[in-house]
């Protein structure tokens, strides 16, 4: 296996027919078998470029196309640079063509933009009994083409003539109207004017020849004799003076490191995006497991935590009971008749003396109960109460105040009351509160990693076929790199923390109703976010193998989670919370010990 790609041997052995040879030392092999094997190391691993010089060079006829068939089905997806004495073989394989002569580039382009730019034409060679009469047909379709009489294809002791007329390449939408006319004028029958007729196309090695031929002619006849050179202007002048200096390139704008920055993060984004076993390991599978983890919670929460509706606290609650007023020593007006009011139920007891009040004191056994006892004085617009109230009913005392409340609101005139509720805390068990703030910081502490781990990995994937390298020879340092890096990971990452904290929003929004600590988990997110990614960074280097990496990274990411437990197990253990609310905040630590 040659970087992560399979390798077929006997299927590339067999492509350029050495299967039989597989087991025989390349000494033993012919000249054309040797050449043949060159051709079959370079495709060995399935590169993008291909570098080949004169692959068949050598080699018989058929196995010449044999090659020629290989390089055309492997020239999909990849680039092939081929040197070559063959003409025809690099117009048949090359999309490109460069000449070289006498080291100099003479020309570069496609074969039809080459044969068009050095005035290449078609040659119609045609046997006919009149060449004036085919040429007016010619002309009437191409009037640029031109007429050349060959004596040594001429026919002896016949009036059968053969013309050649050069035809234009850029003059082929022409063809079929003028070989209509050919074809109904061809033929062996006597009285045609046409007997037969050939088209043939020009070849790169008439252009190579042609550029040796006015390469040599310039190079004698290029000056005269006082060192001037002479002009020439035939139709020809468009092949390069090789005298001259090659045009100067343009200076490439120099790309800053910004650029190349964003550049290598747009591509890490779309490779990772295009990975589906990426997407799912780091952004849907987290978001999961936090999500199965909150609704667990949920459901156990509700079974193990006992909660309370709020209760009106109001005389109603007593309604057949006693209530004790000292009506003598009360210098509020009307006050006995107006607490009756606010009462508006139960039976009311006038007592005048504390003699009587201790005995109301020592009947609270028994039936009917009394409330509260109750004597006050107004002394310069301040009340005074003095209260004795039932300690064996729990809101004697609440009511009673309620009561004496909305009374000296009544005695103002105001008829608004004073409302008051009873509300009592939720409780719930307290082992399982430990224990369920435990599990569900283990739980969204892995959520949080199983996003983040997989990014060591990749390190070394990267590293293993040297990514950076193959950069640093397109001009990326090592800083840019591993800023790229740093920055998409650490945006593909915070993706996976924001999600989860959105999934606890959803299932514990009083938790987040602060801005205070939404800015505070924001930031804690951010700043373990870089912290971790560094600390994957530095656990890449012990790798060589992402395999390996993807095994081992993730559990030792688990020991600074556990460590961290532990302590805050220990702490909950030593000192237990008495506050419920506490439990999100030893949660937040568990979560934070994840954090290497």
């Amino acid at each position: 296996m040659i970087k992560n790609t399979k390798v077929d041997v006997d299927e590339i052995l067999r492509e350029v027919d050495l299967e039989q040879k597989k087991n025989d030392k390349v000494l033993s092999l012919s000249g054309g078998q040797k050449r043949k094997l060159c051709v079959a190391i370079a495709i060995i691993g399935d590169p993008k470029y291909i570098f080949l010089d004169e692959p068949t060079t050598g080699l018989d006829p058929l196995s010449r196309r044999k090659i020629w068939e290989l390089l055309t089905n492997k020239r999909k997806g990849r680039t092939i640079f081929l040197t070559t004495h063959y003409m025809d073989e690099a117009d048949i394989l090359a999309d490109r063509k460069l000449i070289l002569s006498h080291g100099k580039i003479r020309c570069l382009g496609t074969s039809l933009y080459l044969k068009n730019h050095f005035n290449m034409q078609y040659s119609l060679d045609i046997e006919t009994s009149s060449c004036a009469q085919v040429h007016q047909i010619i002309e009437k379709y191409l009037p640029e083409s031109q007429y050349e009489m060959n004596n040594d294809k001429q026919i002896q002791n016949s009036t059968i003539e053969i013309g050649t007329w050069k035809l234009p390449i850029a003059s082929t939408s022409q063809f079929s109207e003028l070989f209509d006319e050919l074809e109904s004028s061809c033929g062996e029958e006597e009285g045609r004017l046409i007997k037969r007729y050939a088209l043939s196309m020009p070849t790169l090695e008439e252009l190579f020849i042609r550029l040796e031929d006015k390469e040599g002619v310039e190079s004698q006849d290029s000056h005269d004799d006082s060192g001037h050179p002479i002009s020439n202007h035939d139709s020809d002048a468009v092949i390069l003076d090789t005298r001259e200096e090659l045009p100067k390139m343009e200076k490439v704008k120099e790309i800053s490191n910004l650029e190349k920055i964003l550049t290598l993060i747009k591509f890490r984004m779309k490779i990772f995006f295009h990975n589906k076993t990426f997407s799912s390991s780091a952004l849907i599978v987290p978001v999961i497991c936090s999500i199965i983890t909150f609704i667990i919670v949920k459901l156990f929460t509700r079974v193990q935590y006992v909660t309370f509706d709020s209760t009106e606290i109001s005389p109603s609650l007593y309604h057949n009971a006693v209530w004790n007023i000292d009506s003598g020593s009360s210098t509020i007006p009307n006050f006995t008749n107006t607490y009756e009011d606010v009462v508006g139920g139960g039976t009311f007891t006038e007592y005048a003396v504390d003699p009587q009040l201790n005995d109301i004191g020592k009947a609270v056994d028994k039936e009917p109960y009394y409330v509260s006892s109750v004597s006050g004085v107004l002394d310069n617009d301040a009340y005074k109460f003095k209260v004795y109230y039932n300690e064996s009913m729990a809101h004697a005392l609440p009511v009673t105040m309620n009561v004496l409340a909305n009374t000296i609101l009544a005695e103002n005139n105001i008829h608004e009351k004073i409302v008051v509720k009873s509300h009592p805390f939720s409780y719930g068990n307290y082992q399982f509160v430990t224990v369920t703030s435990v599990l569900v910081g283990i739980y969204i502490g892995a959520a949080f990693l199983a996003g983040i781990a997989i990014y060591g990995p990749l390190v070394v994937r990267e590293r293993v076929n040297q990514l950076l390298q193959q950069l640093q020879l397109n001009g990326v340092s090592r800083i840019v790199y591993w800023c790229s890096v740093l920055l998409s990971d650490c945006s593909l990452s915070l993706i996976t923390c924001f999600l989860i904290v959105i999934v606890g929003i959803i299932f514990q929004p009083k938790t987040f109703l602060s801005v205070y600590v939404i800015s505070v988990l924001v930031v804690s997110v951010i700043l373990w976010d870089i912290c971790i990614l560094l600390y994957q960074y530095i656990l890449s280097f012990l790798f060589k193998k992402e395999d390996t990496a993807n095994s081992f990274i993730p559990l030792i990411d688990l020991i600074p989670a556990y460590v961290g437990i532990s302590v805050v197990t220990i702490i909950n253990a030593t000192n237990p919370p008495t506050d419920p609310t506490e439990i999100y905040s030893t949660l937040v630590i568990i979560i934070k010990s994840f954090s290497p």
